[in-house]
This record gives structure tokens, C-alpha cells and sequence, in this order.
């Protein structure tokens, strides 16, 4: 909805700002302690947290990549904060004529379509978007039918679906989320 926009961004920053669990800073210095490389983007139809990391570490990296999307807090002073940062990401944005009419453009050839809206939000999208919002949105959006969980490299397989299942099997998502409090 027009309302939303910008939310899957919002929680895109907010799941690296601490969990019930850790910290941001014990975040960051898990993923670093494992000489990690983390991130994360927000594109029209999806949130993308991505890790590349040494084999070794896919155990701690599941576990912690997990913690994140299952655990984050969305504190409300971390939400207040986190709001200012994305209102100067949207002004740094405007400052951009070529971002910017790329976006126009899109919105005027979905004609009102969700997929034309802009990714970041606007001023006043953002500014109305609250810890209550971002719940509910997670809520409906951020569950298991909608993720793909995709891993790369020197794995055994037998051990990613043991691990996967260990860290986001079945009922892991529903349980949380519908016991969590506003």
C-alpha cells in the first residue's frame, strides 16, 4: 500500500540493530570475528541479507543470519534513530537527478502500481512509520512462504538442510512472531 512504502527498507536496517539475543555491536562483531562479509539491500519485491564467509563458519553464520531475521527487537528508540538516517538516505537520494527520474519514470509506467513506488519511502511515509507498523508488516510479509534460502559453495548438503532446519524449520517464524508483544 502507499502507506507501506519504504517499510520493507525500514526493516532491512532495523534487523542489524539488535535481537533479543545480541546487540548491534555483538552483531557486528560476531559476523567480523568469523571474517565474514554481511549485507543486505531492499530491491522492488524483496529483502536480500547475504553472507560470504568460509565454509567452516556455516553453522555460526545460520545461526546468527537467523537470530537477526527471527529476533530483531525493533526497539523503539532504535526505530526513532533509524528513521533520521533513512530521512538523510531519502534527501542524499533527492540530491540524485538521475535516481530520481529513473523513479519518476517508474511510477508513471505502473500507473499507481505498488512496483512503481520508490523502495526507500518518502518524508512522509517514513516519518509515519512506526514500531507498531513494522511489526504487522513483518508480520504479513517477512514469513516463510515468501523466502528463499539459498546457500553456494564447498557444503555438504545433508548438513545445510540439517542446519537450515535447525535454525528456521518449521514453526520457528509462526511461534515467535505470534507471541510477540507490541
Amino acid at each position: 500500500e502507499k502507506k507501506e512504502e519504504g517499510i520493507s527498507h525500514f526493516i532491512e536496517h532495523m534487523m542489524f540493530k539488535g535481537t533479543k539475543n545480541l546487540t548491534a555491536l555483538d552483531i557486528a562483531e560476531k559476523f567480523d570475528s568469523m571474517g565474514t562479509h554481511v549485507d543486505a539491500f531492499t530491491g522492488k519485491e524483496y529483502t536480500c541479507v547475504y553472507v560470504k564467509m568460509i565454509d567452516t563458519y556455516l553453522s555460526s553464520v545460520l545461526e546468527l543470519v537467523s537470530d537477526i531475521i527471527l529476533n530483531s527487537e525493533f526497539k523503539l528508540e532504535e526505530v526513532k534513530k533509524e528513521k533520521g538516517v533513512i530521512l538523510e538516505e531519502i534527501k542524499m537520494y533527492l540530491d540524485s537527478p538521475t535516481e530520481y527520474v529513473i523513479d519518476i519514470f517508474i511510477d508513471s509506467l505502473f500507473n499507481g502500481h505498488p512496483l512503481g513506488h520508490p523502495i526507500i519511502g518518502s518524508n512522509s511515509t517514513v516519518e509515519k512509520i512506526g514500531r507498531e507498523e513494522i511489526l504487522n508488516y513483518r508480520k504479513k510479509f517477512f514469513h516463510p512462504n515468501n523466502t528463499i534460502i539459498s546457500l553456494a559453495g564447498n557444503l555438504k548438503s545433508t548438513e545445510v538442510f540439517s542446519l537450515t532446519e535447525k535454525y528456521f524449520g518449521e514453526g520457528k517464524w509462526e511461534k515467535k512472531w505470534m507471541d510477540f508483544k507490541i
